[in-house]
C-alpha cells in the first residue's frame, strides 16, 4: 500500500488516534508489524471485502504474543470475564486505529459491524469443515443439556467440589464445545474463545438460570 509506513507514522503522533496506554505499552515497530501482519493477510482471507475479519483476527494475534494476556499477570490473575474487558480495553482502540491506517470509513464500519455483530460467528464458520458446520448448533445442544443436567444435581445434593457457578457453567459448556468442534486444529482458541462465547452467552445464561430455580 502506498506511503503506508508514512500513514502510520503520522497517525502514531496524533494524540486522539491511539490512547496513550496503548502508545505506551506497544512501540512504533510493534505497531508497524501488526499493520505488514494485516496487509499480508489480506489476500489469504480473499480480498479487501473481508478486511475487517483480518483486522479482527490479527489483532487479536498480535494481542496474544506481544501483551500478558495469554501468559503472564493478567491472564493468571483475572476471571474470564475480566480478563474479556481488558482485552477488549486494548483491542477495540487498535482495530480503530488499523482502520485509520487502512483509510478505512470509521463510521460506516461501525455501522456495519454494529449490523453484523451476530454474524461474528461467521469467522470460525469459514474455517471448520462443513460437517462440523452441520452439526455445530446439534452438539452445542447436547452440550448445554449435559452440563444443565450435571449443574441441577450439584445444586440438588451439593457434593461435587466444583462449585456451580454461572462463570464455571459458561466454562464447561464453551471448553466442552470447543473439543467437540476440535476448534485448535483450525483457528487459535484464544480467537475462537470470545467470538463463541459473545455468540452464545445469552442462551448459556438463560439456561443457567433456569436450573438454579
Amino acid at each position: 500500500m502506498m506511503n503506508l509506513q508514512e500513514n502510520i507514522r503520522r497517525i502514531l503522533k496524533e494524540e486522539t488516534k491511539l490512547p496513550s496506554f496503548i502508545r505506551r505499552r506497544f512501540s512504533e515497530e510493534d505497531i508497524n508489524e501488526l499493520i505488514s501482519d494485516i496487509e499480508f493477510a489480506i489476500p489469504k482471507y480473499g480480498g479487501d471485502k473481508y478486511i475487517d475479519d483480518v483486522i479482527y483476527d490479527e489483532v487479536r494475534e498480535f494481542m496474544m504474543n506481544k501483551s500478558e494476556f495469554s501468559n503472564g499477570t493478567l491472564y493468571d490473575n483475572l476471571s474470564n470475564d475480566e480478563w474479556l474487558n481488558q482485552l477488549y480495553k486494548f483491542e477495540e482502540p487498535l482495530r480503530d486505529y488499523v482502520r485509520s491506517v487502512f483509510n478505512i470509513n470509521l463510521q460506516e464500519q461501525t455501522k456495519k459491524v454494529l449490523k453484523e455483530e451476530t454474524n461474528r460467528i461467521n469467522i470460525i464458520l469459514r474455517r471448520l469443515p462443513a460437517d462440523k458446520i452441520e452439526k455445530m448448533e446439534e452438539e452445542f445442544t447436547s452440550i448445554l443439556n449435559q452440563a444443565s443436567e450435571s449443574f441441577q444435581d450439584k445444586f440438588k445434593y451439593g457434593t461435587d467440589p466444583l462449585i456451580p457457578t454461572l462463570f464455571n457453567f459458561k466454562i464447561l459448556v464453551l471448553k466442552s464445545l470447543m473439543r467437540m468442534l476440535e476448534i485448535k486444529n483450525y483457528l487459535p482458541e484464544d480467537l475462537a474463545w470470545p467470538i463463541l462465547y459473545a455468540h452464545y452467552v445469552d442462551r448459556i445464561e438463560s439456561r443457567y438460570e433456569e436450573i438454579k430455580k
